[in-house]
């Protein structure tokens, strides 16, 4: 018993701290997520100009985005969606359209390969948490990622798909109406039902 419950005591602590990271990375991929769908609902035809130009719909592409992605180093306030456990926000770097991750030593958005949202039709957002913390304070797990990406496609035909919704020409009920209209207003002077005529 002397050796057995120090060693289970060390591996309660481990499953502990795995639970953490994953929980973690859960929500860095839930962040990304959701700053790329709200990114993406900011779309219009025609999409053009660059993300740095507030007067661009681009620039709502990526401001909206990052409204959704959380706080993060670059001093981006993100309103919605902080890091569980209390995660210093210098700790965490989004990045939008970028060629790499953070922790790949890339601090670029809008990079060379993938451009501007209207550009490329599409927002991508690359999250990561860098020193993510042991649940008891022992020391760190390396950096984590999370990517999601929406993309934005004007379609000119496609086969196979049903309407959402269809017209019912079948009419149940009409009224014929005869008004009268002069410059004092329109005043009804009859109304009747109409109703289907029998067939001979």
């Amino acid at each position: 018993m002397a050796f057995f419950i120090p060693v289970a005591i060390i591996f309660g602590l481990f499953a502990v701290d795995v639970g953490n990271s994953y929980a973690h990375k859960r929500h860095l991929q839930t962040q990304v997520d959701a700053a790329a769908l709200a990114g993406g609902t900011q779309f219009k035809v025609p999409c053009t100009g660059p993300a740095t130009t507030s007067a661009m719909v681009g620039y709502n592409v990526a401001t909206v985005a990052r409204q959704y992605a959380g706080p993060s180093a670059a001093g981006n306030t993100g309103p919605y969606n902080p890091q569980v456990g209390a995660t210093p926000n210098s700790n965490l770097h989004v990045l939008l359209n970028a060629d790499a991750y953070w922790s790949q030593g890339n601090n670029t958005e809008f990079g060379t390969t993938w451009g501007q949202p209207c550009d490329q039709g599409y927002i991508d957002v690359k999250a990561t948490e860098k020193d993510l913390p042991w649940f008891f304070g022992v020391g760190s797990f390396s950096t984590i990622n999370a990517e999601a990406r929406a993309r934005f496609v004007q379609t000119q035909a496609e086969k196979g798909f049903l309407p959402l919704a269809v017209p019912d020409p079948k009419i149940s009920r009409a009224t014929a109406t005869i008004q009268a209209c002069n410059a004092s207003g329109t005043t009804t002077l009859a109304s009747a039902p109409l109703r289907t005529r029998a067939r001979s």
